[in-house]
């Protein structure tokens, strides 16, 4: 079991102003105190909150796991992605969710970035868009050749991508 208080602090800011497209949904209720997820191998590294579902999308580096948790019923479900999840290749890092499409992104680097400390950056990367609504990944697109691509320009290697952004 997880306790997280920190994701539940940085979700409670959030949850007063309530929009998508400028469009008032609904107010979801006041957080306060620690939430608890019951799932296995549950580590969070990173996490982004929905304030029209109500919904935490928090990124499990224990499995590689996509964990949902809904705040007004208190339950929680890990989504899998196909050759991520549970592999020893990946760490699934960064979450970030875009209030415009109702989509979150997912970036998946190379775990021995993570174990490193960042001295070994070799390894996959992989972006994913999956779609909550519609309980799917959109696209799941492989980012590996890009990043080598940069870092034979840039002449250092690079990687461990954490943040996403998205532009209407």
């Amino acid at each position: 079991m997880l306790f997280i208080t920190a994701l539940a602090l940085a979700a409670t800011s959030l949850l007063h102003v309530v929009s998508v497209d400028g469009n008032v949904l609904r107010k979801c209720f006041n957080i306060s105190g620690s939430f608890s997820i019951d799932l296995p191998n549950v580590y969070p590294e990173s996490g982004d909150f929905d304030p029209a579902t109500c919904n935490a999308y928090i990124s499990s580096t224990g499995n590689n796991t996509l964990v949902i948790y809904h705040f007004p019923s208190a339950t929680s479900r890990a989504v899998q992605f196909p050759a991520i999840s549970y592999s020893a290749e990946y760490l699934l890092d960064g979450i970030d969710f875009d209030r415009f499409s109702g989509d979150v992104y997912i970036s998946a680097g190379a775990l021995p970035a993570f174990f490193t400390n960042g001295a070994n950056l070799t390894g996959p990367s992989v972006l994913i868009r999956y779609s909550p609504c519609q309980d799917c990944v959109v696209w799941m697109s492989n980012i590996t050749d890009l990043v080598a691509s940069l870092e034979a320009k840039l002449g250092h290697p690079i990687g461990g991508f954490q943040d996403q952004a998205e532009d209407r």
